[in-house]
Formats: structure tokens, sequence, C-alpha cells
């Protein structure tokens, strides 16, 4: 599993996602391509994260095949995961490393924070669904 970002945090909620954010994040794709071309069974997803919730009509065709988050909903899973890391952190004192990567994915599991569910939730809004 691959999941790449486009970040644009430093810009204002208003205003639409535009054509060159849509464009920056399939690069992020044909880099990865290009990169890790032994890589043939991952393939990797674009999500486009930021603080605008609109696409602007003229990035439509742009955006097929990327997704979309929210600032909020990736500072919301970063509070999720620290939580569950502080939550884990005492049950692993006193066990060896396998036992400790036991706990810390059923850990993870418990609080949907295991890949497959991390991937579903960011990978939920199509960006072209923006539009």
């Amino acid at each position: 599993m691959a999941l790449l970002y486009e970040c644009k945090s430093d810009e204002s909620p208003s205003g639409p996602i535009s054509v060159t954010t849509c464009r920056q994040a399939r690069g992020h794709a044909d880099w990865y391509k290009a990169s890790y071309q032994d890589s043939s069974e991952l393939r990797p997803s674009t999500i486009v994260v930021s603080p605008r919730t609109a696409l602007d009509p003229d990035a439509v065709p742009h955006s097929v095949g990327l997704h979309y988050s929210s600032l909020d909903a990736i500072r919301e899973l970063a509070r999720e995961a620290a939580a569950n890391l502080r939550a884990v952190r005492s049950q692993l004192v006193d066990l060896d490393i396998p036992e400790r990567l036991i706990t810390i994915q059923d850990g993870l599991g418990r609080a949907r924070l295991d890949p497959v569910s991390i991937s579903t939730r960011l990978l939920r809004t199509p960006l072209a669904s923006l539009g």
C-alpha cells in the first residue's frame, strides 16, 4: 500500500482546488511509478489535503483518480494515533519484541488505525466529487 499526498495546508479555505494542485498531485504518482518500478504490485493512491472544499470546474478532468481529505480529518487521525500510542505504550514494558508487535497490532486494529482502516478512511472521498 502506498499513500501519496499533495498537502495544501498553507492555502486559505476560500476558493476552489485548482488545476495546478491536481497536476501536482498527479505528478506524485508519476514520480512513484518512475522511482519504484520493481514494486508493480503496489498501486499508489494520491490524496489532496486541503482546507478548500470545492473543486474548480476546470480541474474536474485532472482530478480523476485523486482523493480528497480535509486538514481537520488528517489532524483527527494524528490525534487518534497519538492517543492509541499512549494507551498501548504502558502495556509494552515487560514484553519481548514479538509480543510488543502483537500488542501494537491488536491496539491499532481495535482503534481502526490499521493500514486497511486508514486507507479506507482516507480514500473515501474522490476529489472529483467536490466538483
